[in-house]
């Protein structure tokens, strides 16, 4: 069985999720019962004045544990 999503594990999406594609990376910022709150890395999309292409808000999506694969886990919960 996979590991559950928990705060600050660097996860990818399995399946597009809120404007997402499946394989967007992204660290877990705060967990529900059933689904958990990440951001969305986006530091490498800047628009031609060097200012990120969306705003602040739009980089948090609330995911399915099931549509997510923890692939870092953060280093409090490692073992």
């Amino acid at each position: 069985m996979a590991r559950r999503a928990h705060l600050l594990d660097t996860v990818v999406f399995l399946r597009a999720i809120g404007g997402w594609p499946a394989g967007t990376h992204g660290a877990v910022v705060a967990e529900h019962a059933d689904t958990a709150l990440v951001e969305v890395a986006t530091e490498q999309r800047a628009d031609a004045g060097g200012l990120p292409e969306r705003d602040l808000l739009d980089d948090l999506v609330s995911a399915p544990y099931s549509a997510l694969r923890v692939i870092e886990p953060a280093s409090a919960h490692t073992h």
